[in-house]
């Protein structure tokens, strides 16, 4: 019997031995991950034992690093040429399938957002094929503040562009009434959600300019909405879920203005698509009581911007071309 209980002892030990050394988890292979508010990069990492290498591409940037693993923790080093030092530790709640955390970039600009990643690639939508779905059934704004609205490709602000088009601004700002109080301005969630992302806006390092929050919508993974420069009632996390219409903080803009921008993943590249294509029926009515007669007067066409095309220098837009940037509301 004494032999018997030896031996279990033995064995016991030797199990929990193995169990506390069984070493870091293996992050090595392809990560389709979310930088900031957007679902736009590729990281690949090399491991051996506790180090290892990454390369970390995206719309826009492109970046090589190394790091060190420490059980499920992941901690990543680089320089962002155009930015400057990037640092980044990730957590992984499932043996190195996914991860999420913050990172910062401290250079000029003080840079700080979420970074998620996972090893399956991101849903797609055939949007040419399939139709655009009305899944926006919240305004994400207070439309009777709102005076115009930029329209979708104008030569307002910088230049923001997909993977198909360039040299045009693709999202939409809404600007305020001459008068109204900034103050009082609300933003809302646009549908039910999850948040996938956030990014803290800066200029230089010591003026915020709010938060911009990546939203993806339940009925389709494909899709994802971002709102720009909020000042947040209560702290968003990657994996919270909100409401269709649920309050989320007021613009953080000196202005009191909102903007947003549409996001679809189709199976050539990822998309900007009008917020004015995918908001419902009963919401598009009240813009049209506001003499928006229908979806595509707050849009210029592709057509229309490649006839009348606009000349960029970096992100600014320097020949803003002769179309009208703005639709203005009754």
């Amino acid at each position: 019997m004494k032999k018997i209980l030896v031996f279990l002892g033995v064995l016991l030990l030797l199990v929990s031995w193995g169990c506390n050394n069984a070493g870091p988890v293996d992050f090595s292979g392809r990560f389709y991950v979310i930088m900031g508010p957007n679902p736009r990069g590729i990281m690949d990492v090399t491991q051996s034992g506790n180090s290892i290498t990454f390369t970390l591409d995206g719309a826009g940037f492109s970046v090589e690093g190394t790091g060190t693993v420490s059980d499920s923790t992941l901690t990543l080093s680089a320089s962002f040429a155009q930015f400057g030092p990037f640092e980044s530790t990730l957590t992984s709640p499932d043996d190195g399938e996914s991860f999420s955390e913050l990172w910062t970039i401290t250079g000029e600009t003080f840079m700080e957002g979420t970074l998620a990643g996972a090893r399956t690639p991101w849903e797609t939508y055939d949007i040419e094929n399939s139709g655009t779905p009305l899944f926006i059934n919240a305004d994400c704004i207070e439309l009777f503040r709102i005076k115009r609205v930029s329209k979708f490709r104008s030569a307002h602000g910088l230049d923001y562009s997909d993977d198909f088009e360039s040299c045009r601004n693709m999202k939409h700002s809404f600007a305020l009434k001459p008068g109204e109080n900034p103050d009082n301005s609300r933003i809302y969630a646009p549908f039910d959600g999850t948040v996938i992302g956030s990014l803290e806006d800066w200029e230089g390092t010591t003026l915020w300019k709010g938060t911009t929050i990546g939203f993806q919508p339940d009925f389709n993974k494909a899709f994802w909405l971002l709102i720009f420069h909020i000042n947040l009632d209560s702290p968003l996390q990657v994996g919270d879920h909100v409401g269709a219409g649920q309050l989320l903080g007021q613009p953080q803009k000196d202005d009191g203005g909102t903007t947003v921008a549409v996001w679809v993943h189709t199976p050539t590249g990822d998309k900007l698509i009008s917020y004015f294509q995918v908001i419902s029926n009963s919401i598009l009515a009240v813009y049209q009581q506001r003499g928006m007669s229908s979806r595509e007067a707050a849009i210029i066409s592709r057509a229309q911007r490649d006839a009348d095309p606009l000349t960029c220098q970096g992100e600014e837009i320097i020949d803003t071309g002769s179309l009208a940037d703005w639709f203005v509301l009754n």
